[in-house]
Formats: structure tokens, C-alpha cells, sequence
């Protein structure tokens, strides 16, 4: 199980009974503000199984099957369907007190258009 173990996060999804504690696992959606994808819809599901998948787009939105896995406060993400991204990406992670928003920020990432549209993003429970 792959869960985010940092100050103010536990192994509990969703939000927490009163507490800080919040995880990376669930759904995340929001809307792309890079200027590849401005204005798109983004929808990120985390598993406790180690995989998830970035829904980017209208219906039928585009799925990306990812592995993931996260050690303090930094997410590691590879894709494992697109080979012009295949490159692991590592993002630092930060979850608000409601546990309800979760942000991005680029600490490595070769594949470029991604580090543009991942780097800053803020996604929601939705």
C-alpha cells in the first residue's frame, strides 16, 4: 500500500474524523491551467494498490495508467502507457487541514509537457 506518511497524513482515505490526517488515496479532479491543456478537465485516482490513473480531458477523456508510490512527502509516479513519458516523475505533495486539497510541485520530471501541467496543480475531492 502506497499512502502518504508525512506530518498531518495517516493510512485513513478521505477525510479524517476531526484530525489532520489525510492520504494521497482516492479521487482528485480539477481543471489544467498549463498552457498545453488550459482549461481541460483532470481527474487523478490513487489505489492502494500501487496504481492509479490521470483521466485528462472531456468524455471520453483520455486514461493514463500509472504506478505510484510515495516516501515522506514526495510523490513517484511512471507512466506505463506512454513511451514519450516513460520516465519516473517525483513531485512534492502537500494535502490542506480538510484533507480536501491536494497540490503538486515539480521536484523531477523529463517529460516536459507534463512537468508544465502537473508542476502547481491543485486538485479536489471531488
Amino acid at each position: 500500500m502506497s499512502v502518504l506518511s508525512v506530518v498531518g497524513c495517516s493510512t485513513a482515505p478521505g477525510p479524517s474524523d476531526g484530525g489532520s490526517q489525510c492520504t494521497v488515496l482516492g479521487t482528485w479532479q480539477g481543471t489544467y491551467t498549463c498552457d498545453a491543456l488550459a482549461g481541460w478537465p483532470v481527474s487523478w485516482q490513487f489505489n492502494d494498490d500501487g496504481g492509479a490513473v490521470l483521466s485528462q480531458g472531456w468524455p471520453p477523456a483520455t486514461e493514463v495508467p500509472q504506478q505510484w508510490t510515495v516516501s515522506a512527502q514526495v510523490l513517484t509516479f511512471s507512466e506505463l502507457s506512454n513511451p514519450g513519458c516513460a520516465d519516473a516523475a517525483t513531485y512534492e505533495v502537500s494535502l490542506d487541514g480538510g484533507c480536501g486539497t491536494i497540490g503538486f510541485a515539480r521536484q523531477s520530471d523529463s517529460c516536459a509537457v507534463r512537468a508544465q501541467c502537473i508542476n502547481g496543480l491543485t486538485l479536489e475531492r471531488p
